[in-house]
């Protein structure tokens, strides 16, 4: 939650735009060390997919828009991931990859 809370700060003060890499998280001190962008579960770097995006304006469509999330699915499924609404969450791994195909899409 506390690199949730470090996009929103870094998109508070540039112009709404998520940062391109989450290095710039604590380069701007954002984020201090010895917080690392890694997974409790796993131990893996959390896979960042908003980069260079703009955080949405409508309630609706930031609890929808995954920031960030663990790319090992738990039972049933699911990966924990924060969106933009600033919560942590977990959402379907296939309906994360879904998602990011789609803004993809969108920005081709």
């Amino acid at each position: 939650m506390e690199i949730g809370c470090a996009l929103h700060s870094y998109a508070s003060v540039h112009d709404d735009t998520f940062p391109d890499n989450l290095d710039v998280l604590f380069q701007e001190g954002h984020l201090k060390a010895p917080l690392e962008p890694r997974s409790l579960l796993t131990g893996n770097p959390y896979i960042y997919v908003a980069a260079g995006q703009k955080r949405p304006r409508k309630s609706l469509d930031a609890s929808e828009m995954v920031l960030l999330y663990d790319d090992q699915a738990e039972e049933g499924g699911y990966a924990p991931c924060v969106l933009a609404c600033g919560v942590g969450s977990s959402a379907r791994l296939e309906t994360i990859q879904a998602q990011i195909r789609k803004r993809g899409e969108a920005t081709a």
